[in-house]
């Protein structure tokens, strides 16, 4: 295989869910992955806070694994887009 893939799960809205991405990004670093994709589709601005949370945003900022994010619409910003490592645009479906 070219990569080996493995998926931590969490919720990515709701309450829980910041907390659980970073305990999520904190377990992958006890595996020594190579990079980490933190994504999720589009919602509206309520679906897609946890991926506005201060302390997960500093969780990126300071995970030394590289961290791409893609999360919500083109149109959409969130702070984890500002501690990523990379960033990929996500699909806008056409009107």
């Amino acid at each position: 295989p070219i990569a080996k893939v493995i998926i931590f799960q969490a919720q990515v809205q709701g309450d829980q869910a910041a907390p659980q991405l970073w305990k999520a990004i904190a377990q992958a670093q006890q595996y020594h992955c190579d990079t980490l994709i933190l994504t999720r589709g589009g919602g509206s601005l309520e679906d897609l806070w946890a991926f506005n949370n201060e302390e997960l945003a500093r969780c990126i900022a300071n995970c030394p694994t590289a961290i791409v994010s893609a999360v919500g619409h083109e149109i959409d910003f969130m702070l984890t887009c500002i501690q990523r490592t990379y960033g990929r645009s996500t699909c806008v479906p056409p009107r």
